[in-house]
């Protein structure tokens, strides 16, 4: 999905309007050369699409088979959605070419969730408010997101937060075709955009989600270990207790994890975000199993022995219950953790 609209000084509006154009009609060029399917929104001339549809449509003459470009419309009350059919001009102009009419669900501005979900990367050309707001929404379904800083407008900011990501998984030379001055088209840029957006799409699918046989596996592993640990550890509790604290704070957090995928069945676990929440809960499990030790009178000094002379099964299951409440409301007992630890320390 590309979007945007030319947002270049007022005194070099007449010829930059022409820039943009090109600009969007190439990178259409690039985008039907390598085969990609184009969403587009808005039939305003204002906009990034109708000229993007232009350079796309345009490589129908050429022995390259043009995937349909899809076409969203929203409710009524959408500010996108005209009376009649959309590009209704270039349809007639491009015979050839298949348009994919769809119409979105939600009400204005929600249907821009669904929109945006259906891509799976957004480019930024310009772009005032319009933009800004698909900008948001494309951070928020954590989209990738490709913004063209020459041409200024919301682009120029995102470029600032998407720069060292975009460098760092398409190389040095993805700062040349973006940030360049926007009147240098020179052979091969929208091209170098394009890889650099195929690039970025490959990165963030290498981000896998945490698949939910893995997360049950986890979860049944942890609790066959916690069986073992609770009935059969009190013979070496000093090796038994840090595992349980680490099998449960492990189930606590695959609970977590399953409650939101209940709550939501498409949202997607990050293997990332999983495993920091797993080291997040084992290491204020940790602390809450040290602060319990302080503050607790079932433990004397002597922990070895108190544990082996029958009290162990009741003391892990107290602090089983503690750290499987501390991993599933993580949120919660990193501020409660912060504090106790502060008055522990005597801040």
């Amino acid at each position: 999905m590309v979007v945007g609209s030319n947002f270049c000084l007022p005194e070099t509006k007449p010829s930059s309007d022409r820039k943009f154009e090109e600009f969007c009609e190439s990178l259409g060029e690039s985008l039907a050369k390598r085969g990609h399917v184009i969403i587009v929104l808005s039939d305003d001339e204002l906009h990034a699409d109708s000229h993007l549809i232009r350079g796309y449509a345009g490589m129908s003459s050429t022995a390259v088979h043009l995937p349909a470009i899809r076409v969203s419309y929203g409710t009524k009350t959408d500010t996108d959605n005209p009376s009649g059919i959309k590009f209704q001009n270039l349809r007639s102009r491009f015979t050839s070419v298949t348009f994919d009419d769809f119409r979105t669900k939600s009400e204005y501005p929600f249907n821009r969730f669904e929109i945006v979900g259906d891509a799976d990367a957004l480019v930024f050309i310009g772009g005032g408010i319009s933009s800004k707001q698909l900008l948001e929404i494309a951070h928020a379904l954590r989209k990738p997101i490709i913004p063209i800083e020459a041409f200024g407008g919301i682009a120029e900011e995102a470029w600032r937060q998407q720069r060292a990501y975009i460098e760092e998984v398409s190389g040095n030379n993805s700062r040349r075709p973006i940030e360049q001055d926007f009147g240098d088209l020179y052979k091969g840029r929208t091209d170098d955009i394009v890889r650099i957006v195929e690039k970025v799409v490959q990165a963030r699918k290498k981000e896998a989600s945490m698949p939910l046989p893995i997360l049950l596996l986890v979860e049944f592993v942890a609790l066959g270990l916690w069986f073992l640990l609770v009935h059969a550890g009190d013979a070496y509790p000093e090796i038994a207790m840090p595992i349980i604290i680490l099998t449960t704070a492990a189930f606590g957090i695959v609970l977590r994890s399953l409650v939101r995928l209940f709550s939501d069945p498409d949202l997607t676990l990050r293997t990332k975000a999983f495993f920091l929440e797993l080291g997040l809960g084992i290491g204020f499990g940790a602390i809450y199993y040290m602060l319990f030790l302080i503050g607790g009178n079932v433990i004397s000094k002597d922990l070895s022995a108190t544990l082996k002379a029958g009290s162990f099964q009741s003391v892990a299951l107290v602090v089983s219950i503690l750290i499987v409440a501390v991993s599933f409301l993580l949120e919660d007992s990193i501020k409660k953790a912060r504090i106790k630890l502060e008055e522990a320390a005597g801040f």
